[in-house]
């Protein structure tokens, strides 16, 4: 990683307009992509080494009443801490990958209804960037699981920056899933995204802040209008 980089990854947080400028000027995104990888494995690794593997799998377990004696017995063993740690790393960088993908043919889609024609480049180095803050928060994550003592907590309140753990949020609450997913990143990773259209497109912030919040507040609203359905039902 190059000291031009290392700039770019401390101007992400403390001057991100700057980073944006520099990263248009140079278009490197591998390194973002690869801190995150990093994150994710440190992060989930720790977790599964970490947590109380027996009653994870009676919590996991919990819904699958039909699983009697040895079919019981052969499900908790199939479930060891490695398997579970390689199933959600995997999971999880999959799904990394294809968000960004989708943010980069979306913002690229939104760049040609405005006309905007951008000299820098491609909006799938953009999408890399905006990685930073979720990396941030699983390495976040790494370090207080590593020197916590909790050993029974849910992957869903193991980030300090979780929603779930900020809003004290109960193992039994329908609103777990979802308020595990956003946490304080989510909105550094919007308002960087507002900043970076506002940067790149030449828009003001306002049109920036639309065009940056609508993808989440779609899928963070059908989600949670499909819990608050299922939990009036």
């Amino acid at each position: 990683m190059t000291v031009a980089t290392l700039k770019v990854l401390g101007d992400v947080i403390v001057a991100p307009r700057d980073a944006w400028d520099q990263v248009n000027q140079r278009g490197q995104w591998i390194w973002p992509l690869v801190l995150l990888a990093i994150a994710t494995v440190t992060a989930w690794s720790v977790y599964y080494s970490k947590v109380d593997i027996a009653w994870l799998q009676d919590h996991l377990l919990a819904g699958t009443s039909e699983l009697q004696g040895r079919e019981l017995a052969l499900a908790r063993e199939v479930m060891g801490p490695g398997l579970l740690a390689l199933m959600t790393i995997v999971s999880s960088l999959i799904v990394g990958a294809m968000i960004m993908l989708l943010t980069a043919g979306y913002l690229h889609m939104m760049a040609r209804m405005l006309c905007v024609t951008h000299a820098g480049p491609s909006w799938l180095v953009f999408a890399a960037w905006l990685t930073v803050p979720e990396a941030c928060a699983l390495l976040l994550m790494a370090v207080r699981l590593a020197f916590g003592s909790n050993q029974q907590i849910l992957p869903e309140l193991a980030s300090p920056l979780a929603l779930s753990q900020l809003l004290d949020i109960t193992v039994d609450s329908p609103w777990l899933s979802l308020a595990g997913a956003v946490g304080l990143q989510s909105f550094w990773t919007l308002a960087l995204s507002t900043i970076g259209v506002s940067r790149w497109m030449k828009i003001d912030t306002g049109r920036a802040a639309l065009i940056a919040s609508l993808p989440p507040l779609l899928i963070y609203g059908i989600w949670a209008l499909l819990i608050a359905m299922d939990a009036g039902a």
